[in-house]
């Protein structure tokens, strides 16, 4: 990590070493870097969608200025429906809003492309459990839950589905 920061005070490979702290900072689950490099990379390239959604989801993860980054996602799933992780974003929003009905809904959206969970990301997996747990359908909600390495997760998003 630190090589990383050396590496980011230097313009011309900064996008590289935030990325890097970025990817590092998922395997330790240490959401606070990962959120920070996720704001730097953000901010160095404000028109790429994927960083701005990478940021709102750790921000409502962390419970961030909510509305804004539900703001956000939504906007994204609006222009990008078929993209999974904008819905799982804008589904977290409707969970931190106490809203688990609408979270379900950005999993079966008319026109999205069908969902693969065997596929689909562990904390990915893990926001669409807690919306089904919060929408009272346990059982779909334990499905998931068992295709998830628990320990894998941050423990934001295994508060998730612990809470329940």
């Amino acid at each position: 990590m630190k090589a990383y920061d050396l590496l980011a005070k230097n313009p011309e490979h900064a996008d590289f070493a935030y990325r890097a702290t970025q990817r590092l900072s998922v395997r330790s689950g240490d959401v606070s870097v990962q959120r920070d490099a996720a704001e730097k990379i953000a901010e160095r390239a404000r028109e790429d969608p994927n960083a701005a959604a990478q940021l709102a989801y750790l921000n409502l993860l962390i419970g961030t200025d909510i509305e804004g980054n539900a703001a956000a996602a939504k906007a994204l799933v609006e222009k990008y429906l078929d993209r999974l992780s904008y819905r799982v974003t804008l589904a977290l929003a409707y969970l931190r809003r106490h809203d688990p009905g609408l979270a379900v809904a950005q999993f079966k959206q008319e026109g999205a492309p069908p969902i693969d969970w065997q596929k689909a990301p562990l904390g990915w997996r893990a926001v669409y459990a807690a919306a089904l747990l919060g929408s009272e359908q346990p059982d779909a909600a334990r499905e998931i839950i068992d295709t998830i390495a628990l320990d894998k997760l941050t423990p934001e998003e295994r508060a998730l589905i612990e809470q329940k």
